[in-house]
C-alpha cells in the first residue's frame, strides 16, 4: 500500500508499471525510467512510496530494482537464508497483483521451471482479499497466505501452498474444481467451502454443496492412496500426511466469519485466540503461564485490533499487559511485578 493513497492514479499506475520492469529485466531503458520519474514530483513520490513498503529478501537483494533504491532486507531471511525463495515469490506475487499482472504473463519465473504456468497470488499478514478467477470463481485469501492457479481446458487446479482461503467455486461439469493442500485435495464442482493449512494438518469446512477430500499415500511407502471422504454442508475434517482421513466433525459457525475481518471464539482457549490474533498482526500477543491459555473466552473481536482484545482479555480476567521487547504484549497475572 502507498504510504500517500491520494497520489494521482495516474502515477500510481505508473510507478507499478516501472517497478514491474525495473525489477524482471536488467535490461530495461534507464533514460526512459529516470526521465519519466523526473517529469513530475508525483512520479518519484509514488515509485518512493511503493518501494519502501516492500521487504527484499535475499533472491531480490541484487536485483536492478535495489540498485535503483534503497530497501530493507528482512531479518527473518539473515536467520534463516533457506527460506529466501519462498518469500521471494510472495513479495513478487503481492507486487504484480497491484498491478493486474500475474507472474506468469509477466515470465518471472522463467520458461524452463514447472511453476511457469501458474498464477501466484499472496497476502500480506493483516490483509484478507478476495480474488475472481479467469473461470468466474472467487477466491478470499486470509491473512499470509499463498494460492496458485493452473487452470487448464481440462481441469482447475489451484494449491494453497500457505494459509487459508474461502473457495465460490463457479458451476462448470466439464471442468472440475480441484485444490491441492499438502498432500490431499479437494474435488468440487460449484460449491463454497474453506481450505486452511494448519499445524495439525490441512482442514477442509464445507459451507455449501458438496467436495470429495482425498490424500495421497506417503512417498515411498509403496501403499494405496488413502480412501477418501465425501462432506456435506456443516461438516468440516482435518487430515495429515501419515493417517487415514478421519470421519468428518460437524462445523462451528464461529469458524467461518473470518471473512468478515473479525474473530469469533465460543468457548475457546485463550491461548488458541492468541495463536489466531497473531496470524493477522505483526505485534505479537503472549501468556504468562499456562493457565491463563487455559482460560475460556467467548465473544467478536476485530482481527487487526490486538491491543483491544488484550485489553478485554485483562478486564475479563484480571489480567496485567506488560509489554515486551519488540513491541510485543504479554497477558499476565497481577501478581507478578511489571518489567522495569
Amino acid at each position: 500500500m502507498l504510504r500517500h493513497p491520494f497520489r494521482s492514479r495516474t502515477a500510481r499506475r505508473e510507478a507499478n508499471d516501472w517497478l514491474v520492469r525495473v525489477q524482471l529485466s536488467d535490461a530495461f531503458d534507464r533514460d526512459a525510467f529516470e526521465a519519466w520519474r523526473s517529469a513530475d514530483p508525483a512520479n518519484a513520490a509514488a515509485y518512493d512510496d511503493l518501494i519502501q513498503d516492500l521487504t527484499i529478501s535475499a533472491p531480490l537483494a541484487d536485483t536492478e530494482m535495489v540498485r535503483t533504491a534503497e530497501l530493507r532486507r528482512a531479518s527473518f531471511l539473515e536467520r534463516n537464508p533457506g527460506a529466501g525463495y519462498a518469500i521471494a515469490a510472495s513479495v513478487a506475487a503481492m507486487l504484480l497483483a497491484g498491478t493486474g499482472v500475474s507472474l506468469r504473463e509477466a515470465g518471472y519465473w522463467g520458461a524452463s521451471t514447472a511453476a511457469s504456468q501458474d498464477t501466484l497470488y499472496a497476502t500480506r499478514v493483516g490483509e484478507v482479499r478476495t480474488i475472481t478467477l479467469a473461470d468466474g470463481s472467487r477466491v478470499t485469501l486470509d491473512t499470509d497466505s499463498i494460492l496458485r492457479v493452473a487452470f487448464t481446458s481440462s481441469e482447475r487446479a489451484v494449491r494453497l501452498d500457505a494459509g487459508r482461503a474461502r473457495f465460490e467455486v463457479a458451476h462448470d461439469a466439464a471442468r472440475p474444481f480441484i485444490v491441492n493442500a499438502g498432500s490431499g485435495r479437494v474435488i468440487a464442482h460449484g460449491t463454497i467451502f474453506d481450505v486452511s493449512i494448519r499445524p495439525a494438518g490441512v482442514n477442509v469446512a464445507l459451507l455449501r454443496g458438496a467436495v470429495e477430500v482425498t490424500r495421497k499415500a506417503s512417498v515411498g511407502t509403496g501403499q494405496p492412496d488413502a480412501p477418501s471422504r465425501r462432506l456435506s454442508p456443516g461438516q468440516q475434517v482435518t487430515f495429515d500426511q501419515i493417517h487415514p482421513i478421519p470421519p468428518a466433525q460437524p462445523l462451528r459457525p464461529a469458524a467461518l466469519r473470518w471473512t468478515s475481518g473479525m474473530l469469533m471464539f465460543e468457548g475457546a482457549r485463550l491461548a488458541d485466540a492468541v495463536v489466531e490474533f497473531n496470524r493477522y498482526n505483526q505485534r505479537k500477543l503472549s501468556v504468562a503461564a499456562p493457565a491463563i491459555g487455559d482460560l475460556r473466552i467467548t465473544g467478536a473481536f476485530r482481527a487487526s485490533d490486538v491491543r483491544r482484545f488484550a485489553d478485554a482479555m485483562a478486564a475479563s480476567f484480571d489480567l496485567v499487559i506488560l509489554d515486551r521487547a519488540g513491541g510485543g504484549l504479554l497477558l499476565a497475572p497481577r501478581t507478578i511485578p511489571q518489567a522495569p
